[in-house]
């Protein structure tokens, strides 16, 4: 057993030496070569990492312009309600009046031509009438005692 031992001993050394030598000729080479590699992959992570942080920085910077575009489109929105809401009320108080001015022009243009068709109905009744009672009379005083009573009538209304 003490050769087992001696052996694994003597492979233990060698493997030391071995790992001592190579380091001491290609040491400076193999530490350059791990920092590049771990450089690499440091730099591998840190640019996703690097875009990941700025898609962040953008997304949140978007939502902010999103939210005050928002808060914008609902002001202005209210205000396009009000400017409505104020023309509208402007309209119907425009159509309101000029509802009234019709109104009051048809009234008056009834009552004038109201006016003008008495006129005319009166001066044609009055003038037909006024010929008929003519007939009348004359037919009625060509009866001489209608004319004499007629007179006599006269004459006591003048007396008195």
């Amino acid at each position: 057993m003490s050769n087992y031992v001696f052996e694994n001993l003597w492979k233990a050394v060698n493997v030391i030496l071995f790992f001592a030598i190579v380091y001491k000729f290609a040491g400076k080479q193999l530490k350059e070569m791990f920092e590049k590699a771990y450089k690499s992959l440091i730099a591998q992570v840190e640019e996703p990492l690097a875009k990941l942080l700025s898609n962040r920085e953008a997304v949140s910077l978007a939502k902010q312009e999103v939210a005050q575009a928002k808060a914008k489109y609902e002001k202005a929105l209210e205000n396009q309600r009000i400017l409505a809401k104020e023309q509208y009320d402007e309209i119907i108080a425009h159509a309101k009046m000029v509802a009234q001015n019709i109104e009051k022009m048809g009234k008056e243009m009834v009552e004038v031509e109201a006016n003008r068709l008495k006129s005319q109905l009166i001066s044609g009744l009055s003038s037909s009438l006024i010929s008929k009672a003519e007939d009348k009379l004359k037919d009625v005083f060509k009866d001489e005692k209608v004319e004499i009573s007629y007179i006599k009538s006269r004459l006591e209304r003048l007396r008195q």
